[in-house]
């Protein structure tokens, strides 16, 4: 009883109902009333104009916050918060003459650098890949299903399962069926690819 207390008081208030909403959450997903990508968010760090919120998101990816789903990097952090913090209180001598909340930031600043190295690994891990990507796909050869212009077409790309049907347009001219094209654009706005068989005719 005493030993709980302990764990419930003083410095360790926080990171034990920390560690204790962490440990609830997994259990929640366990049980399937949770998803595990609830709380996921993406940080997306482009050319900005410096300002603070700017400098904000950097130093969240620094710590990899964005790059590993949150409830992993969150468990890290509680788990390594939570140790840390009971290390210095079980040493007397290192946190005796310390205010608690002096504790509390010091072993959770501890606790972020500690999170951000054994995350570090995980970093992409997670990451769902959009397949058949126009990145991917421009470049590739298909072939034209139906009589293709500048206005309306279609094309067949190879692929591991079932072919991809895209539609196409040329840049000038006509491309009759069964002709094997080129993906040499992509309109992202309108969403079409554009093919040419000039390459493969030389």
């Amino acid at each position: 009883m005493e030993t709980l207390q302990t764990y419930f008081s003083g410095p360790m208030l926080v990171p034990s109902v920390l560690l204790g909403l962490v440990c609830l959450y997994w259990l929640f997903v366990i049980l399937g009333a949770f998803d595990i990508e609830l709380f996921d968010f993406d940080i997306d760090v482009g050319a900005g104009d410096g300002s603070i919120f700017d400098v904000g998101l950097i130093s969240l990816k620094f710590i990899n916050l964005g790059d590993v789903p949150l409830m992993i990097w969150g468990s890290v952090f509680s788990f390594a918060f939570w140790i840390l913090t009971a290390l210095v209180v079980e040493r007397p001598d290192v946190g005796g003459n310390l205010h608690p909340w002096m504790i509390v930031l010091g072993c959770g600043f501890l606790a972020v650098l500690v999170t951000k190295v054994v995350t570090n690994p995980l970093r992409g891990k997670f990451d769902i890949k959009e397949p058949n990507t126009f990145k991917e796909l421009l470049g590739r050869e298909c072939t034209i299903t139906v009589d293709t212009t500048e206005k309306h077409g279609q094309a067949n790309v190879p692929s591991d399962g079932a072919p991809l049907l895209l539609n196409v347009r040329t840049h000038e001219g006509t491309l009759t069926k069964g002709t094997t094209v080129r993906i040499v654009d992509f309109d992202q706005e309108t969403h079409l690819y554009y093919v040419s068989n000039s390459d493969l005719e030389e």
